[in-house]
């Protein structure tokens, strides 16, 4: 029974899908990745709920919506940051090199080079 890719599937697959690697963007500052958490709908709708709130009058009910709008961003930032932190950490963890099952002989080839089939 055969098991996994052809050096020319392999190849072609390496062409279609590029490296096996994990892009490393540039940093993001962190005061763009907290406002990045307030275009979304449902902030949109409390931002419109808290306008709507203060000029019906309703100062109280308007500020609480305004603190929960930010609460939300909050929560959003803090979850985007430890995924960004997490990943920085999984690139480390990542092998360079692997042992290539062929069927006459193993073969060392690099981890950026591996496809999945």
């Amino acid at each position: 029974m055969e098991k996994g890719l052809t050096e020319a599937e392999a190849k072609q697959k390496l062409t279609e899908f590029g490296s096996n690697e994990i892009s490393s963007e540039e940093k993001t500052n962190y005061l763009i990745l907290f406002f990045s958490q307030f275009p979304n709908l449902i902030n949109v709708v409390l931002a419109i709920a808290s306008a709507l709130s203060f000029i019906i009058g309703g100062t109280i009910d308007g500020s609480l919506i305004l603190v929960i709008l930010f609460l939300n961003a909050v929560f959003g930032f803090v979850q985007e940051y430890r995924a960004e932190k997490a990943l920085d950490k999984f690139k480390f963890l990542l092998p360079n090199s692997f042992l290539k099952i062929l069927p006459l002989f193993p073969k060392a080839t690099e981890f950026l080079q591996m496809v999945n089939y």
